[in-house]
Order: C-alpha cells, then sequence, then structure tokens
C-alpha cells in the first residue's frame, strides 16, 4: 500500500468511484436507504445474499473491522460503524480512506498502488478509460485482472461506463470513444513471493508473534 492524499487522486476515478460504487455518498449519512431496499428486494426475489447495496462508508467499515461473510449480524455491525465513521470524518477524509484501503488484486491495496501496478503512473494522473477499468474490476479483483483477463476487464469497463451513462455523468459518445481507446498496461513485476496474499497474511503473524528483526 502507498497512501496518497485525495487532492492528488484524479478527480476523473473519484467521480467514476462514486458513480458505480455509492452515487448519493455526498447525501446520505453513511446507510443509503433506497440502496439497501433495492438490495434487499432482490435478496428476497433471489431468497439469498445477492447484492450488498453497502455504501463507500460501509465498505470502509467492513474491510477496517469486519469480515466478508455475509451474515445480518454482520450488515448490522457494519451500519452501525458507517453511521459513526460519517460523525467522525468528512466525506473527503472518508474517500481518501476508502481509496487508500481497497483492495485491487496483485497485492495492491489503495488505489496509488494499483495505479502505479497496471498503468505505471501515480493515481494523480489516471485517465477516465483507466478509471473507469480499475473500478470495473472491483467486484473481483483477481478474477478480472486485466493483466490475466484483458477481455473480463473490458467486459467490466463497459458496464461501468454504461452506468456512467445511465446516471448522466458522461453521455453515450464520450462512453463509447472512451472504451474503444487503447489501454497500455504496465510490464507486470515478478513478485517476491508466491502466493503474494497467503504470504503477506503469514508474515504479519509472524512479526505480530516474533517482532519485525527477528
Amino acid at each position: 500500500r502507498e497512501n496518497i492524499q485525495i487532492e492528488k487522486i484524479s478527480p476523473v476515478l473519484i467521480k467514476t468511484v462514486i458513480a458505480v460504487e455509492d452515487r448519493n455518498f455526498y447525501s446520505h449519512n453513511g446507510l443509503d436507504f433506497i440502496g439497501i431496499a433495492r438490495a434487499l428486494y432482490r435478496d428476497i426475489m433471489a431468497v439469498a445474499f445477492v447484492e450488498g447495496g453497502s455504501t463507500l462508508t460501509q465498505q470502509l467499515a467492513r474491510n477496517l473491522f469486519l469480515s466478508r461473510k455475509r451474515t445480518l449480524s454482520r450488515k448490522l455491525a457494519e451500519a452501525i460503524l458507517a453511521v459513526k465513521i460519517e460523525r467522525y470524518y468528512t466525506k473527503q477524509e472518508i474517500l481518501e480512506m476508502y481509496l487508500n484501503q481497497v483492495y485491487w488484486g496483485h497485492n495492491a491495496y489503495g488505489i496509488q498502488s494499483a495505479s502505479m501496478l497496471y498503468f505505471g503512473k501515480s493515481a494523480t494522473h489516471l485517465t477516465l478509460a483507466e478509471s473507469a477499468m480499475l473500478v470495473g474490476i472491483l467486484t473481483g479483483p483477481e478474477l478480472y485482472s486485466p493483466f490475466r483477463n484483458f477481455s473480463g476487464a473490458k467486459r467490466r469497463q463497459k458496464i461501468v461506463l454504461n452506468q456512467m451513462v445511465k446516471q448522466n455523468w458522461i453521455d453515450d459518445e464520450l462512453a463509447v470513444k472512451t472504451y474503444e481507446s487503447d489501454i497500455v498496461l504496465q510490464k507486470q513485476k515478478k513478485l517476491r513471493y508466491k502466493a503474494p496474499y497467503f504470504t503477506q497474511y503469514i508474515i504479519k503473524q509472524l512479526i505480530d508473534m516474533y517482532g519485525e528483526e527477528a
């Protein structure tokens, strides 16, 4: 993870994240009841947890403090923590924490690390095409990694752009032009460890038990 201040993150990326992940981010207090109702309806129709309806603040609470297990008790805890986070932090601070926390695949946490990993550039300079692809793969960063599954990443990019059109954030012409524009990926570096996510987990346990020097 490489933390970056919100002022240095591309406004296009921020706009894309909000449009797709939490369109009412600036107007809710941590919970989006319309989104929750929509998700609940879909869950009831499917007789399963199929849609979270979580705001960015709820996602931040889950990433920081909770497991990803889809249970009613976890959702309740997530909601309570989200409201508390909104009381103590501004929207800009919440956005900054979220974008520096979220996982983007290949052991890259935070938007700065993801931008450097995939495109070899700072998150300051992300384009709409790159932002749409990054936000698109959030639902499954390993599954839709453009390194491993470029066609899948392009499909996700198109979904994001279509969502932005529906919300009148961009028009059809710009969406098509963006989708058809070239994406230049950074050459993937060889990772220090095999199975890096698991290895980092074990390393953290060892440091906690024996100290960093040992």
